[in-house]
């Protein structure tokens, strides 16, 4: 999407925006979910390590919603530069820490933002990564209409299907498998929280609307929680048979067996946008190994060119300003963080 049609598609700050799921406001440290999933960890990896190995090298990479930087081991060595974005503030001060050598280095950059206005020109990167995030997203469409607008090539989206083998036997027996068919999210959360799973092929049609390319490439988590479920005696027996198995479902379970589906999008038309900024700045701050990132940000509200210091950028336009903290850069309006 171009940024002209960003801005006649506008989110009214002073009216409703999207709900949005904040990890920080209970605490929340999400690592503490990873604790225990070592299967899921272990065949979303294979996935991506399969797909970055095909992408070869590229030059600027976002990681939406990347939350702690989990994903970061996957990409690190394969791009010139990432950025990971995401709206919990504890979430990126952890990625600092595991990553501080890459934020030296300037490899790896840190932003808070909201998904849905996104501090970045259009095309700003070659590829994007979306794992672990459609499911929270309420305005499913409009994000990814936005999240679209800032990658240039190549997108690998994670998208989290209710029609999948087990929901289906659910249904069966449930004698409630008509809905599966619907192109309506299921809602699994509750308002404040949001969680909900789609139907495959009305994610597939609103990609292909905004102008993308997509392909199955993996069917993910396709035996979930079976080591949970299991006594954990006969965990490290079964570990090898389920991880072959693993292996051969992703392919063959594209688009019907496993929770979650990845898909490879591509643009259908090359895009005019350089994907670079020009910036306002002082002499010195080339110094910065930030500097780089300047070059790909504008006003998340209205799109405005920036005007840099070592700790903040004020926009030129509408004179909102954003601080940087250590490693993070908040691009979070005001009015957004105080809904």
């Amino acid at each position: 999407m171009q940024t002209t049609e960003r801005r006649a598609r506008e989110i009214d700050l002073q009216g409703t925006h999207p709900t949005i799921m904040d990890y920080d406001d209970d605490g929340y440290d999400y690592r503490t979910f990873w604790s225990n999933r070592d299967y899921e960890q272990w065949a979303e990896g294979r996935i991506l390590r399969r797909l970055f190995n095909q992408l070869g090298q590229a030059k600027w990479l976002v990681d939406l919603g990347g939350g702690f930087g989990r994903n970061a081991i996957h990409y690190h060595q394969r791009v010139d530069h990432a950025v990971i974005v995401d709206y919990s503030k504890g979430n990126l001060q952890r990625a600092a820490t595991t990553l501080s050598a890459e934020l030296e280095r300037g490899r790896i950059f840190l932003v808070r933002a909201d998904l849905y206005r996104l501090p970045f020109v259009d095309d700003a990167f070659d590829v994007g990564l979306l794992v672990r995030v459609l499911h929270h997203l309420t305005a499913v469409n409009t994000a990814l209409m936005e999240m679209g607008r800032v990658v240039g090539k190549q997108w690998i989206l994670d998208i989290p299907i209710k029609h999948h083998l087990l929901a289906r036997l659910r249904g069966l027996m449930q004698g409630d498998i008509r809905q599966l068919s619907t192109w309506e999210p299921k809602s699994l959360g509750a308002a404040e929280l949001p969680f909900s799973s789609y139907h495959l092929g009305a994610i597939r049609q609103t990609l292909t609307r905004q102008r993308w390319e997509t392909r199955l490439v993996a069917s993910a988590n396709n035996f979930r929680r079976w080591d949970q479920i299991l006594p954990s005696p006969a965990i490290p027996c079964l570990r090898p048979l389920v991880y072959g198995l693993e292996a051969l479902v992703q392919k063959a379970g594209r688009g019907w067996w496993g929770p979650s589906q990845f898909v490879w999008a591509t643009r259908c038309e090359p895009t005019s946008s350089s994907g670079i900024n020009a910036i306002a700045q002082p002499p010195d701050i080339e110094k910065k190994p930030w500097a780089a990132l300047a070059t790909k940000m504008c006003c998340p509200v209205c799109l405005g060119l920036l005007q840099w210091s070592h700790n903040r950028a004020i926009c030129l336009q509408c004179s909102r300003t954003y601080l940087r903290t250590g490693a993070i850069w908040d691009f979070v309006p005001d009015e957004i963080a105080q809904v």
